[in-house]
C-alpha cells in the first residue's frame, strides 16, 4: 500500500509539472494574457435550450449536415429575416439594407448557416471543405466580423472572446481571439494566439477575468493521451 501511495503522488506531481510548463502567457504590444492553473468549476451552456440543440445534433454524424438542422430549429425560433437561397444567406438589416453571406471558394467556405442571436448580433457558422469559423454580423452596422470559433461575451458588453480548439487535425484554427466592442457595437479584434494546448469552454468573471477548460495531449514513445486542464485568464490592456 506504501508503495502504491508512493507511485500515486509520484504520478502527481508528473502530471502538474507538465501542465504547469505548458504555455503560461502570451504578451503583444496590445494585451497581455496569463494563465494560472486553478480547480475545475462550472460553465454554463452556450445555448439556452441546449437539450434541444443536443438532440438535434445527436442525430448527425457529419458536423454541416448537424448545422443546417440546428439552423433549421433556430430561424423558426427567432424569426429572423434572414432569407436562405441555395448556399447563401441574405440577411435584412435594421436599416432594411440587406447583407449577402455568400461563400467565398477561394478561402475554401462552403457555406453560412446561421446558429444563434445575441441581441443585435447574429452567429453564422461557415463551413468549409475541411474545418470552419464563425462570422458575427452586426445586424445594426452590416458588420461582418470573421472569429476563430463560436463567441462569449464579457457581461459588461465591452469585450467578447472567441475559441477554438483544434490541435489534432489542425483543419482550422486553434486558440483565442480578443475583441473590444466600440460604441457603434461594432467589433474590433485586439489579439489571438495559439497555445500548446486547446481551450474547450470558457466564461467570463469580470472584463478582465476568465476561466477556461481546455486539454493537452501528453504522449511519448509507448502512449498518447489527451488530458484535461483548468486555467484562470487575466487580460491586461
Amino acid at each position: 500500500m506504501k508503495k502504491l501511495l508512493i507511485f500515486l503522488v509520484f504520478i502527481i506531481i508528473e502530471i502538474t509539472a507538465y501542465s504547469q510548463s505548458l504555455q503560461n502567457k502570451f504578451e503583444n504590444e496590445k494585451c497581455i494574457f496569463e494563465f494560472n492553473i486553478c480547480d475545475s468549476t462550472y460553465f454554463p451552456d452556450y445555448f439556452e435550450d441546449q437539450d434541444k440543440i443536443d438532440s438535434i445534433s445527436k442525430c448527425y454524424d457529419n458536423r454541416h449536415r448537424e448545422a443546417l438542422a440546428v439552423e433549421k430549429y433556430q430561424l423558426n425560433k427567432y424569426h429572423l429575416p434572414i432569407k436562405i437561397e441555395g448556399n447563401n444567406r441574405i440577411v435584412s438589416l435594421q436599416n432594411n439594407n440587406k447583407i449577402n453571406l455568400i461563400p467565398n471558394d477561394t478561402f475554401g467556405e462552403a457555406e453560412y448557416t446561421f446558429e444563434k442571436r445575441f441581441g443585435i448580433y447574429y452567429l453564422f457558422r461557415i463551413q468549409w471543405f475541411e474545418g470552419n469559423n464563425y462570422c458575427l454580423l452586426n445586424s445594426k452596422t452590416g458588420q461582418k466580423t470573421f472569429t476563430i470559433g463560436r463567441v462569449y461575451f464579457s457581461k459588461s458588453g465591452k469585450y467578447l472572446i472567441s475559441i477554438n480548439d483544434d490541435i489534432e487535425a489542425g483543419y482550422s484554427e486553434n486558440g483565442f481571439q480578443l475583441f473590444q466592442i466600440d460604441k457603434t457595437g461594432d467589433v474590433n479584434e485586439v489579439c489571438r494566439f495559439s497555445p500548446d494546448w486547446a481551450p474547450e469552454k470558457i466564461k467570463w468573471i469580470d472584463d478582465k477575468t476568465l476561466m477556461v477548460k481546455g486539454y493537452y495531449i501528453s504522449s511519448g514513445k509507448d502512449y498518447f493521451e489527451i488530458k484535461t486542464l483548468f486555467k484562470e485568464i487575466k487580460i491586461k490592456n
